[in-house]
């Protein structure tokens, strides 16, 4: 039996996503997620939908690599125009004992709102952690620097915070929590 999330998000506009995972065998899963979206964006709304599908193998006891074929979907707009989500190639590894260390990066192409961005965009990252407490990352997005970090609080609890550029904002932070409820997947 695979491993299954619904999720629902708010902000500015709804998400509805389901996941779903599946071992094929000891060292290697597969699995997808679907979303179903609605979207308001200044005085125009839209909705749509995307799928990503990816596979992981665990080549050796603390050593996993993956990759996921994502976003592809398709989005409608109420202005009459539509858009197709072109998909990203994500390749990642990570290396787990007491202090892990993980890197991915995508190519993506991607057509959004802002005509300053490119069609093909590409993002390269690293994230060094230690014993599930707390994790600290660093990238490079489309030539960008990026920076991040979460702490483990308690079981369950998690702060962070990270900081990027974005296309039509200078410097941007975000600071977060995020609550976890359930048994984890490793439990």
């Amino acid at each position: 039996d695979g491993i299954r999330d619904v999720e629902r998000s708010r902000g500015l506009g709804d998400v509805y996503k389901r996941q779903y995972a599946l071992p094929l065998t000891d060292n290697i899963n597969i699995g997808a997620s679907c979303a179903v979206f609605f979207r308001r964006h200044v005085d125009a709304t839209a909705y749509g939908g995307a799928s990503t599908v990816g596979i992981d193998w665990k080549i050796l006891p603390v050593l996993d690599i993956g990759f996921a074929f994502a976003n592809f979907g398709y989005t409608t707009w109420n202005t009459g125009k539509s858009e197709f989500g072109a998909p990203s190639l994500t390749l990642g590894a990570q290396f787990d004992s007491q202090i892990s260390a993980g890197f991915s990066g995508a190519v993506c192409a991607e057509g959004r709102f802002s005509p300053q961005e490119s069609l093909f965009e590409g993002f390269a990252g690293a994230e060094v952690s230690y014993a599930d407490i707390i994790a600290i990352r660093g990238g490079v997005n489309n030539g960008r620097f990026t920076a991040g970090a979460d702490l483990r609080i308690i079981r369950g609890l998690r702060v962070g915070a990270a900081m990027g550029f974005h296309y039509d904002l200078p410097l941007s932070y975000r600071i977060g929590a995020t609550l976890e409820r359930g048994a984890a997947v490793a439990d």
